[in-house]
């Protein structure tokens, strides 16, 4: 089992990453996160987790918008403060709920819980258990428009994707750009395989096989260079500069 941790709320005592190893120490530990922000950014840039647990500060439950902001396909296990009133929360993908203070029979509770469900939906419902971690069919073409027709184009053959205007369009080997029928960057991104594609920033998507070399630029952000000439940079935030060298250390 492959788990990510949201753990805004700073613990006193033991962290959730050692009560889980505790209790099962061949769980995988992807990532122990501590704002929203970086939780967004791993689910754009990574593959799905087999479970999340994600804490709720009482405080700010801004923890809530990671599901407005991020595609989570992964079962949700939400760990709430005991006596406050969560009733209207959308509790996405929720399989389990852990009051705090969390103790070892509950947690390890909810993980044969997970593993009940895991055994079920492999045993009868493959396909829902696909799309539960995000393994949903990949796009291999797309849609081009050509004045009034459409026409198809692989994906592969693609070095990057950008927006302008509210419009996508893709570049191709050929230094060629093709207005896509696709609606929104966050839309088609959630369709790619994320093995190739990275979302740089809000306005590109690049394919990895097409990045020549990157370099550090102002302000500590990655700048990156494509085996195309650009009118502009593509650049990754400060914040996001460590997820990209793992994201392309693992590609390479």
């Amino acid at each position: 089992m492959k788990a990510l941790i949201l753990e805004t709320v700073k613990q006193p005592a033991e962290t959730l990453r050692e009560k889980i190893h505790s209790i099962d120490d061949k769980i995988e530990i992807l990532d122990t996160l501590s704002t929203t922000g970086q939780a967004i950014h791993y689910f754009r840039h990574n593959p799905q987790p087999d479970l999340l647990f994600l804490e709720i500060d009482p405080e700010n439950s801004i923890n809530f918008n990671l599901f407005v902001s991020a595609e989570v396909g992964c079962p949700v296990v939400f760990i709430l403060d005991a006596g406050l009133d969560y009733s209207d929360a959308q509790l996405h993908n929720c399989i389990d709920i852990l009051i705090k203070p969390l103790d070892p029979y509950s947690l390890k509770k909810c993980l044969e819980h997970y593993r009940e469900l895991q055994h079920f939906f492999i045993k009868n419902h493959s396909s829902l258990f696909e799309h539960l971690n995000g393994k949903e069919k990949l796009k291999s073409r797309i849609l081009i428009k050509k004045g009034t027709e459409f026409q198809t184009f692989k994906i592969s053959d693609v070095v990057y994707f950008f927006s302008d205007h509210k419009l996508v369009f893709l570049v191709d080997k050929e230094n060629r750009k093709y207005l896509t029928a696709a609606r929104s960057l966050s839309e088609l991104f959630s369709q790619l395989d994320r093995n190739t594609f990275y979302r740089a920033n809000r306005k590109f998507i690049v394919n990895v096989e097409f990045i020549q070399v990157f370099s550090i630029a102002h302000s500590s952000r990655i700048r990156l260079k494509l085996i195309l000439p650009m009118n502009e940079p593509i650049l990754i935030s400060q914040q996001n500069t460590s997820f990209f060298k793992q994201w392309i250390g693992e590609k390479l």
